[in-house]
């Protein structure tokens, strides 16, 4: 894929995930080629961005993750529609800055990924115009680490 089809695919994306969420890619700068971790194993899995596996946000977010690996760089997926993830509580024992009362697939599996990489892709299908349950839930837990990603780069796309 050269540069001006990857900025196709990922332009088209990126306004895709700023439109909705169900799913993240986290991509690295590392710029390391081949294995892609998923959520659930050592190698990203087609779909699982929405309860839809074969939807528009997995075709998606399949297209954005082919075109950063093919650009070299390392991505990690997490599927938030299929993982057992709970909304923040709001409570405030982070800080912040901090870990998590809630111990769950976010906690255990995305939040040190989101603080160490370089960007955010959200992708999520968009019902009656808005945001899934599922991305507002992730986002709402990245307030337990608002210092470590603040200014961090973002894509968020969303599909209908």
């Amino acid at each position: 894929m050269d540069r001006r089809e990857f900025l196709k695919v990922t332009g088209a994306g990126a306004l895709t995930l700023f439109l909705s969420g169900c799913g993240i890619n986290a991509v690295s700068g590392d710029k390391k080629a081949g294995a892609a971790p998923s959520a659930g194993g050592a190698e990203a899995k087609p779909g699982g961005v929405s309860p839809h596996k074969a939807g528009t946000s997995a075709l998606l977010a399949d297209k954005f993750i082919e075109g950063a690996q093919a650009a070299g760089h390392e991505v990690f997926r997490f599927n938030a529609a299929f993982e057992d993830i709970n909304p923040c509580r709001g409570c405030d024992a982070c800080g912040m800055n901090g870990p998590c009362v809630i111990q769950d697939a976010i906690s255990a599996k995305l939040i040190q990924k989101l603080v160490d990489c370089d960007m955010v892709a959200l992708v999520t299908p968009l019902y009656y115009y808005g945001f899934s349950a599922q991305i507002k839930t992730v986002i709402d837990r990245f307030y337990s680490r608002t210092g470590a990603i603040h200014r961090k780069k973002s894509s968020l796309a969303g599909t209908l």
